[in-house]
């Protein structure tokens, strides 16, 4: 067995291991409103051979919906029903099932990125990286939902890798190299349109690769060299990654004309701040500006990437090319997506790969240095130090957050109750805790629960589940974290949480994410008529918008 081959099984078995073992109960909200549905839609579109239908969102999400059919198909498989009523074990079985290709296929493109860099880089930079990729608390949390961030950000990492092997990789295998790229661009552009700024770095990379060979041509003869080579290269990729989004996206066969429609309205969406509202540094805001990512960096990564980030900049600074690299890629995707209107922290899912490599060529430089100011007898100790720190500090964050790594915070800036002052807070976790107390506390299923999220709690009630637009008539009453951030039904928020104290409160790394409450039409609550509100009986359900 090659070393390549075995450094692949190793980082992904080790990458799948947290994002499969003891999986989180919670449904996002964005699941339950819309990815749940729109892989059962792309499914049966496949079943039926009704292609258009496999065209469900501008995203467009169409590796996501794929992880989603490939778990239908595995629960139908077990001979259980999906469109049949499920108890609450039930259903949480079976968005595991399609949770499960989430994390399969993230861990497949961490092991493949981790091959790659074993080939490119030196073993102990290599090995490091593929330690932080694995166990990023953030890249873990992402990868075991049903969504589009995680896979985006796998294979725009594996993309970003092949670059590197086009700019530094042995002339023969550079087409090699340029093939999985533009495969790993399809992919990740068919995850999130985002996906396809990694071309950039290809192609940035081969143009520089081809410039610097040569560079013993007169300028004239040399630009045209360089712009035939890259306008061969360009061909080929292009053609691949077309290649790839036509076999993976029968939409495309069917409507091509809807989806590029599709396509525009992903980018306007994109741009546009988000529908309704956002919230940053305990500001209610449309969008938070320029400071935004740079502060979920600091607040999403763990303190050994971080500190191997700022380590990493300072060895990008002293000329280490890759490092260079890895930095250019890095702020330029953050400054793209920090120019659109819509925020949130999981859209800079794709830049924390490429800081937890930029991490480890940071902590190598500067255990290269350290060794090299060591006397011999004491480098051994060093680096069985060096060993027990890294995987320490890699691992700890994970032990520390497990099942809720979409909770973790970075405890040098404060942790979980930093980032509810900085950031939107809560996108469904936590309200599994409710809907079990509410289960457990409820003699009839009669009446119902009313909630922001209520596609997010109903797999954990047996009672039919409303918005908070109907207070009025609900058996239960929940709050919910970033309900509250953005005031969203203040006057259901004054009349509970303001002024009654809560029968629940669901309270994690020491935030509160939601509030129990018996509503007005439970056989105990205590009416008080004064601090009655003014909701609007409306059904019509609030998710966390924008899929």
């Amino acid at each position: 067995m090659s070393r390549t081959l075995l450094v692949f099984i190793v980082v992904t078995l080790l990458a799948l291991a947290p994002r499969t073992l003891a999986p989180e109960r919670f449904t996002t909200a964005d699941e339950a409103a819309f990815w749940f549905y729109r892989s059962e839609n792309f499914s049966d579109g496949l079943s039926r051979g009704e292609l258009g239908r496999t065209w469900q969102a501008p995203h467009p999400g169409v590796t996501t919906m794929w992880a989603g059919t490939f778990g239908r198909a595995v629960w139908v498989a077990s001979g259980r029903d999906p469109d049949g009523r499920m108890t609450v074990e039930e259903e949480h079985h079976y968005r595991l099932a399609s949770r499960f290709f989430v994390s399969l296929f993230t861990s497949l493109c961490i092991g493949g990125a981790a091959a790659g860099l074993s080939r490119l880089r030196p073993l102990p930079e290599a090995a490091l990286a593929s330690l932080l990729l694995a166990f990023d608390p953030f890249f873990v949390a992402h990868s075991k939902i049903l969504h589009n961030d995680a896979l985006t950000a796998a294979f725009f990492l594996v993309a970003i890798v092949a670059g590197w092997g086009v700019a530094t990789g042995p002339a023969e295998d550079t087409r090699r190299w340029l093939i999985r790229g533009s495969i790993a661009v399809a992919l990740a552009t068919l995850s999130k349109l985002s996906g396809v700024l990694a071309a950039l770095a290809i192609g940035g990379a081969f143009v520089a690769r081809s410039w610097a060979e040569s560079a013993d041509l007169d300028p004239a003869t040399r630009r045209q060299v360089v712009l035939r080579h890259t306008g061969r290269a360009a061909a080929l990729c292009v053609g691949v990654g077309v290649a790839v989004i036509v076999v993976m996206w029968p939409a495309v066969w069917a409507d091509p004309g809807a989806v590029i429609e599709g396509f525009s309205d992903g980018l306007r969406l994109g741009s546009s701040a988000h529908e309704q509202g956002n919230y940053f540094a305990g500001e209610i805001i449309a969008d938070p500006g320029r400071a935004f990512y740079p502060v979920v960096v600091a607040l999403r990564t763990t303190p050994l990437t971080f500190l191997g980030l700022l380590l990493g900049v300072v060895a990008a600074a002293r000329g280490d090319r890759f490092g260079r690299y890895l930095l250019v890629c890095t702020l330029g995707y953050l400054l793209i997506v920090g120019e659109q209107g819509k925020k949130f922290d999981r859209y800079a899912l794709p830049a924390f790969p490429l800081i937890d490599i930029l991490a480890a060529v940071g902590w190598a430089g500067l255990a290269r240095w350290v060794g090299r100011s060591l006397e011999a007898s004491l480098r051994p100790v060093a680096l069985a130090a060096a060993v027990g720190v890294a995987v320490i500090g890699a691992a700890a964050p994970i032990a520390r957050s497990h099942p809720y790594e979409i909770q973790w915070f970075n405890p040098m800036f404060g942790g979980a109750p930093a980032a509810r002052w900085w950031l939107l807070y809560g996108w469904g976790e936590g309200l599994e805790e409710a809907g079990d107390f509410i289960r457990e506390h409820s003699d009839t299923c009669a009446g119902f629960v009313t909630v922001q999220y209520p596609q997010s709690i109903k797999p954990f009630v047996c009672q039919r589940v409303r918005t908070l637009r109907m207070e009025r008539r609900a058996s239960w009453v929940v709050l919910y974290a970033n309900q509250v951030q953005r005031d969203r039904y203040d006057a259901v928020t004054a009349k509970y949480l303001d002024a009654r104290e809560p029968d629940h409160v669901v309270r994690r790394f020491g935030v509160d994410l939601a509030w129990v409450y018996k509503g007005p039409k439970h056989p105990d609550y205590d009416a008080d008529p004064d601090t009655d509100t003014d909701a609007d009986d409306d059904a019509t359900d609030d998710t966390g918008g924008g899929g």
